[in-house]
């Protein structure tokens, strides 16, 4: 763990520090391929590893700010078109009041 410039009456202690950055180790497996996705979701907790414990995250934070910068450059997904089938059915009159139907 790298210290940069938090004072030491604002720092967290040493145990916090580390489960925050437990939260932000587990962030990167779950969002492992998906970099926009992972910026914003650990976006607050590089923050605070940042702020309170003075940990160095400025290559991190410059990572998640070029794949949220890519993300909002890529055009939207296109949703599929819908494609509609039709169906022949065949309705068969069994007796005065009941019937049966069969499509494919």
């Amino acid at each position: 763990m790298m210290v940069s410039s938090a004072q030491a009456a604002e720092r967290w202690p040493d145990n916090v520090c580390r489960e925050v950055a437990t939260i932000e180790k587990l962030d990167s497996k779950v969002y492992a391929g998906r970099p926009a996705a992972l910026a914003l979701a650990r976006n607050d907790v590089l923050l605070m590893l940042q702020e309170r414990c003075g940990v160095d995250v400025k290559a991190k934070m410059a990572a998640d700010d070029a794949a949220s910068r890519t993300a909002d450059a890529a055009p939207a997904a296109v949703p599929p078109a819908v494609v509609k089938q039709h169906m022949n059915c065949v309705t068969l009159k069994l007796d005065r009041d009941l019937a049966t139907t069969n499509c494919d």
